[in-house]
């Protein structure tokens, strides 16, 4: 006989039955459980070969940007007095900057104008020097070769007395500018040109009567340009023809006046080009170009 016997041949009692059933029934449902369940786990293929998996779609549908952003009304913008402040007060702030800037332009020019009559005290000196020593060998050779001396000698003679006293009027002027300041200089500038109108300093006097107004506090500007502008018109011939133009282009440049300080510049530059006054104007000329404003 067979070691496993058929069903059919087995005697079972009801019981032994209805136990039977019921553990077949729940290994049944098991296993279907088990094959859904593996059913549900496997990638399932789509009509086009895709795999589906509704988790990612599900995340992509979430991460879509919205197509059209400036339809999402936004939210009106709250009004802040704090935020409109600090606005107002940058905004000072950059005006501040901005004319503290335009004073660092001013104070150069200042500082270029002193650094100028500095140069110019020193020319002077030399000049006055140089003055002395032909008035000294002129006086000597007089009197080395007194019968070459013509009848107007003596008239000679009390020219260069009146010279040498021009000359102590004219650096007594001068020199009240370094110890009493420019007002007291001004005073003794103009008295000597209305002592002596007709005197072989009179063009230096004007200049520098120019130059005490523009030191002055507060400079007077327009009675420094009337100094300048005599110097130009009435002694063309004056070494201080060439400092007088760059003076007036400095003063134009003061006013805001560019085109016309640029002008003046311009001139100094093509009548006195190898004069000191030359290289100041092209200097400027280079800082400040045509049609560029500050």
């Amino acid at each position: 006989m067979s070691r496993f016997a058929p069903c059919t041949a087995l005697k079972m009692t009801p019981w032994v039955i209805v136990t039977t059933l019921a553990l077949a029934g729940c290994q049944t449902t098991t296993n279907a459980q088990r094959e859904s369940g593996l059913q549900t786990m496997a990638p399932v293929e789509n009509i086009n070969g895709r795999r589906a998996n509704t988790a990612n779609d599900q995340a992509n549908k979430q991460s879509t940007p919205i197509a059209n952003p400036a339809a999402v009304a936004k939210p009106a913008a709250p009004v802040n007095p704090a935020w409109d402040m600090f606005q107002q007060i940058e905004g000072l702030r950059s005006t501040v900057a901005t004319l503290q800037g335009r004073v660092e332009e001013q104070q150069q020019v200042i500082d270029r104008l002193q650094e100028d009559s500095r140069a110019r005290y020193t020319d002077l000196d030399q000049r006055i020097e140089l003055l002395n020593q032909n008035n000294a060998t002129s006086a000597s050779e007089a009197l080395i070769n007194p019968a070459d001396a013509t009848p107007t000698a003596p008239a000679a003679v009390a020219t260069l007395a009146d010279i040498e006293a021009q000359k102590k009027a004219y650096l007594a002027a001068y020199q009240s500018f370094r110890s009493e300041g420019p007002a007291a200089a001004i005073v003794s500038m103009d008295s000597f040109i209305k002592q002596y109108p007709d005197s072989v300093f009179v063009a230096n006097a004007y200049y520098w009567l120019g130059e005490f107004h523009l030191a002055n506090t507060p400079a007077d500007l327009d009675a420094a340009s009337a100094q300048f502008n005599r110097v130009i018109g009435d002694y063309e011939g004056s070494p201080k023809v060439a400092s007088s133009y760059y003076k007036l282009g400095t003063i134009a440049d003061l006013k805001d006046q560019r085109n016309e300080a640029r002008q003046l510049m311009q001139t100094v530059v093509n009548r006195f080009p190898d004069s000191a006054e030359a290289g100041l104007a092209t200097g400027y000329l280079t800082a400040n170009p045509a049609n560029v404003t500050r």
